[in-house]
């Protein structure tokens, strides 16, 4: 796996292992995922879904899910809930604590789940979907990944243009930054009553 990896995100995994001696668990801690959720969300000035919603999508998929975490000094600096589909395996709600970016934790969590993967049997892993030119589209295609475009098509029942609810709308711009800036305990407790407001 490490060898399809390209030699820049390569060389990234083996610094978090070998200079900061980061390590994984797979448990189902919720409480972790989701601060480490948050954090990453009012970072990116973007609301949050509840706490409950994560604990329902592991209740209702069993064992065909899980949370793997990345930890250095024993402090959880990254985390991940993934999902199994036959033979898929597809990480989805993350979360991460900038402050630790320097431990190149994103990429050892990433490769962690793609090992973990392997060794129980999955042979395709889904790295979801991501905008042209984004963070997390650039980051998917440094670790080896192949985009393909997805094509979306839609039918609007009344006349009107399709509403461009896209973070990268500058109308948001003002919201993002704002958000961004607020306490944590605040994103916590608007960002799920403002996640209903989303379409």
């Amino acid at each position: 796996i490490l060898q399809s990896i390209p030699r820049k995100s390569r060389a990234s995994i083996r610094n978090g292992y070998k200079k900061f001696n980061l390590y994984s668990k797979i448990d189902r801690n919720v409480d972790i995922l989701y601060d480490l959720y948050a954090k990453n969300k009012r970072n990116l000035g973007s609301p949050i879904f509840p706490k409950i919603f994560f604990n329902q999508l592991l209740e209702s998929s069993g064992e065909k899910s899980g949370i793997l975490t990345i930890y250095y000094k024993s402090i959880p600096v990254s985390s991940v809930i993934f999902f199994s589909f036959r033979d898929i395996i597809i990480p989805y709600f993350s979360g991460a604590d900038n402050l630790y970016n320097y431990t190149n934790m994103n990429n050892v969590m990433y490769y962690e789940l793609m090992k973990y993967a392997v060794k129980n049997g999955y042979k395709y892993f889904d790295f979801g979907r991501s905008r042209k030119n984004t963070g997390s589209g650039n980051f998917k295609k440094n670790m080896g990944f192949e985009a393909k475009q997805l094509h979306f098509y839609f039918y609007m029942h009344k006349q009107g243009n399709i509403p461009n609810i896209s973070p990268s709308n500058s109308k948001f711009q003002f919201i993002i930054n704002t958000w961004s800036k607020l306490p944590l305990f605040i994103t916590k407790l608007l960002g799920p009553k403002l996640m209903k407001l989303f379409p």
